[in-house]
């Protein structure tokens, strides 16, 4: 037969528990690890999104600038030569 006393019994729960413990605190600071670099990621995204938009409004606002200085310039021939 083994006996065991309590306080050895009570020192393998604890030596279990505090390994599952540190085991499941490593993976949640991976898991925050990934986290956080997928939201410094998506965040880098918003941002260059964010920049195309604003260089795409100003492409719109020339071509409109454009667009209206020819009809414009169509106007005023047609009344030039009407």
């Amino acid at each position: 037969m083994c006996f065991h006393s309590d306080n050895s019994n009570n020192y393998h729960n604890y030596d279990f528990l505090y390994k599952r413990y540190r085991r499941k605190k490593l993976f949640i600071a991976k898991d925050k690890q990934q986290i956080e670099k997928a939201h410094q990621d998506l965040s880098q995204h918003y941002a260059k999104l964010q920049i195309d938009i604003v260089q795409k409004d100003l492409e719109i606002e020339s071509l409109r600038k454009e667009l209206a200085s020819h009809q414009v310039n169509k106007e005023q021939k047609k009344k030039a030569t009407g």
